[in-house]
């Protein structure tokens, strides 16, 4: 029997972090579904990537305090379209779906001759991730944000997939590298100055998102993610402004990789795709399979979780009623 199968694509230049949020989603996902019975299981090309990311980034924690992160480098290059397939399930059980994170070369929403079929990844996707490199808008008033996250091609890209839009969508705008930002606990006012950056940063798609056309049919989430989770930035080198260099140091000596909020995407996700199943209302679902006869048991973990793991740092701005099961 068909799984039935949710394509998410990745919106975001090249070297923003893509694999990277991908790689920190899966690892604490594991940790957190592991309690409630759930997993999540990646196809062998996946599990290689992750493998390799994971490696690239445990290395980062195990440096002296003096961590290099150029933006626009990226952990993980590629000329071709690359699909990230995850598989969810109860444990010791078979697959009850299927999210499948369209990735593609990131310099393809600069292009005029590909830009287009980065269009079509959003128009048939459930939901776009859009990694924002956190240390982008937050620093020197923000003077790289323009050149490292390229807002105003993300949004022009949503602009053209989103006409004429006929069925619910859930866009989750990621800050990423957020740990210097967020401080430790429920730091609610840190929170509420990362976002209000955010809002600054990103208005023309917060924007567009409130049209009339769109308001109803788009949900929105934010949520900011530490992708490593146990370093903050040191100092930045802008001798080079276009292409600048962060240097982080751990907040610990022993500090190691240790992501915080990642797993969050997956729940708003999984809020989302319940939803529509209950409302039995997105042609991209009918395509593939009617959900009536999806295992009732997986529903029912998959619902524990989403509200299981609930935090501070995330916020729905739009389209509570997309995301309440």
């Amino acid at each position: 029997m068909t799984i039935p199968e949710y394509k998410i694509t990745v919106l975001g230049p090249s070297g923003v972090g893509k694999t990277s949020l991908l790689t920190a989603m899966y690892e604490k996902f594991e940790d957190t579904a592991g309690k409630l019975q759930m997993t999540i299981d990646p196809n062998n090309e996946t599990s290689i990537i992750i493998a390799e990311c994971l490696e690239k980034l445990e290395y980062l924690t195990r440096q002296s305090n003096k961590i290099r992160i150029t933006p626009g480098e990226g952990i993980r290059g590629t000329d071709d379209p690359f699909s990230f397939y995850f598989d969810l399930c109860q444990t010791g059980k078979p697959p009850s779906l299927r999210l499948h994170f369209q990735d593609y070369p990131g310099g393809w929403i600069s292009t005029t001759e590909r830009v287009n079929e980065v269009v079509n990844f959003v128009r048939e996707s459930v939901a776009v991730l859009i990694p924002i490199d956190a240390t982008a808008f937050m620093e020197k008033g923000g003077r790289y944000h323009k050149e490292i996250n390229q807002p105003s091609r993300v949004t022009d890209v949503i602009k053209k997939a989103y006409q004429n839009l006929d069925s619910p969508r859930l866009v989750i705008l990621a800050p990423i590298k957020c740990e210097t930002y967020l401080g430790e606990g429920n730091n609610i006012e840190k929170v509420k100055t990362l976002f209000e950056c955010v809002d600054r940063t990103y208005y023309r798609l917060i924007n567009l998102l409130k049209a009339e056309s769109l308001f109803s049919k788009v949900a929105v989430v934010k949520i900011p993610i530490q992708t490593i989770g146990s370093v903050i930035l040191s100092t930045v080198d802008d001798e080079d402004e276009r292409n600048p260099i962060f240097y982080f140091r751990k907040k610990q000596p022993d500090a190691t990789y240790a992501p915080q909020d990642s797993e969050q995407p997956v729940k708003y996700l999984l809020q989302f795709i319940l939803k529509l199943h209950q409302e039995r209302r997105h042609p991209l679902v009918k395509k593939i399979r009617q959900w009536l006869d999806l295992d009732k048991s997986f529903q029912e973990v998959a619902t524990r979780f989403a509200k299981e793991t609930y935090s501070h740092n995330c916020r729905i701005t739009q389209g509570h009623k997309w995301l309440d099961i």
